[in-house]
């Protein structure tokens, strides 16, 4: 079962979902500047979610990726001083709900975070996420 559902979140995030183990994550000396990330929590109904997390810039290519355990992601990409990750950066959090899957992305805007990466300082931003539980279908029910 495992193996199905981690196959399929796969098949949901593309193949550029490894790319958040690639040396372009910001590590936490990096942290201080140079970087974008973004993190929060997941929830399904009152539950910590599982699932994935992309970074995707404003023309449309997902530049990282990182998976969602117990409720929490982390996600982040290197990138030049100057950048401005308000215009068009977003997070896509895809979660699995009971037997489906679900998906919610959102933009950066100044209420999540920082709009500018500087030399000194990451664009830092918080983006919590919330699904609805995935309803029991009564019998005869399409």
């Amino acid at each position: 079962m495992k193996a199905r559902w981690t196959a399929g979140l796969l098949l949901v995030l593309g193949p550029g979902a490894l790319v958040g183990c690639s040396s372009d994550l910001p590590t936490a000396s990096e942290e201080d500047g140079g970087a974008l990330l973004v993190w929060g929590y997941v929830l399904s109904g009152d539950n910590p979610a599982r699932g994935g997390a992309g970074l995707i810039d404003p023309a449309g290519v997902r530049v990282a990726t990182t998976p969602v355990e117990t409720g929490h992601y982390l996600v982040g990409v290197k990138l030049p001083p100057g950048t401005r990750v308000c215009e068009g950066y977003r997070v896509r959090i895809t979660v699995e709900v009971g037997r489906s899957s679900d998906v919610e992305e959102r933009v950066l805007d100044p209420n999540s975070g920082d709009c500018e990466v500087t030399s000194t300082a990451s664009a830092k931003h918080t983006m919590n996420f919330a699904f609805a539980p995935d309803s029991p279908q009564a019998p005869g029910g399409s």
